[in-house]
């Protein structure tokens, strides 16, 4: 049987992957827009900040995975972003938590390199490390 013809080259796997993180991204990003909530199952790599803001409509973001980021993260007052599994925000420079900090579905608690902020972090029965403590940090840390 003939092959149809294609307009197109066929994806290789690695487009495929490739392709598939790109989407990822622009999900959560339209999600994080709307309000609603995300998943990252895929590692961040950038050596940028990231910012989990409240569009007003509340929504969250949920890391899986060991991100590799160096930059700050912030989470804005409203908003939330919860580490599960393996999900791990280490590389960061620094945690601003003005919302929620949840990261009592981890394996085994996290570390941070530092806190700052006037927001929540929920440990839920998991340990929270500070690596290069520094900061202040005013609000509330809730758990076992």
């Amino acid at each position: 049987m003939p092959k149809p013809w294609l307009p197109w080259p066929l994806p290789t796997p690695e487009d495929l992957i490739r392709q598939g993180r790109d989407i990822e991204r622009r999900v959560l990003s339209r999600a994080l827009l709307a309000g609603a909530s995300g998943q990252l199952r895929n590692k961040a790599t950038t050596g940028g900040n990231l910012i989990i803001a409240n569009s007003g409509a509340g929504g969250s973001v949920t890391f899986t995975a060991a991100n590799a980021y160096t930059g700050s993260t912030t989470i804005n007052a409203g908003a939330t972003l919860n580490l599960s599994g393996a999900g791990s925000i280490a590389a960061s420079s620094g945690l601003t938590d003005n919302g929620t900090f949840d990261i009592s579905a981890t394996t085994s608690g996290t570390s941070l390199k530092s806190l700052d902020g006037t927001g929540t972090v929920a440990l839920g029965s998991k340990a929270l490390t500070l690596t290069n403590a520094s900061g202040t940090f005013a609000g509330s840390i809730t758990g076992n």
